[in-house]
């Protein structure tokens, strides 16, 4: 194995590991909350549960990749997808700090769910990725996080009917 495809591997077991300490701290909260509306959530989190043990399995053992991950792009599906992404004609600035920029702001953003709830969080954080890490305008910015949270809003809590999962610091 070559040194990218290790670090790739390394990044991936960091992201799983992640992902099972929120889910752990999900099941917590939902445990704790005394409504009956609370098996979608559950659903979510069994499902996402599945889905990294899969990932947890591909990364450990590299040939079961192939049967549980999709196969990737040819190299000529590759090749004709960056000339059309490049149709600019323009190379776009890469920032070698972007992956520890994204690593950051994936902790602050589980970290807030955690102290200020969803409804707070969810707005702000897509909120932050676009306009200072992606780089969007203000305007699309603010309209995307506020659509984003009137959808998660409508869906989650007049139509599905669930409880409002708050933050420790909101409670």
């Amino acid at each position: 194995m070559n040194k990218k495809f290790k670090k790739r591997q390394y990044n991936q077991l960091i992201f799983i590991i992640f992902l099972f300490i929120y889910l752990i701290i999900l099941a917590q909260d939902f445990y704790h909350i005394p409504y009956k509306a609370t098996i979608f959530p559950k659903i979510i989190m069994v499902l996402i549960l599945f889905l990294g043990v899969l990932k947890l399995i591909s990364v450990i053992f590299p040939k079961f990749s192939s049967i549980i991950e999709p196969p990737s792009l040819g190299s000529s599906i590759k090749k004709e997808f960056s000339q059309i992404m490049s149709y600019k004609g323009k190379k776009e600035k890469t920032n070698k700090n972007r992956p520890i920029i994204i690593w950051v702001w994936i902790i602050s953003l589980v970290t807030s769910f955690y102290l200020f709830g969803l409804f707070i969080s969810i707005p702000i954080g897509i909120f932050i990725f676009l306009f200072f890490i992606e780089k969007k305008t203000l305007t699309t910015s603010l309209l995307i996080s506020s659509g984003t949270i009137i959808t998660v809003y409508f869906i989650f809590i007049i139509i599905l009917r669930t409880p409002v999962v708050w933050g420790i610091l909101i409670k």
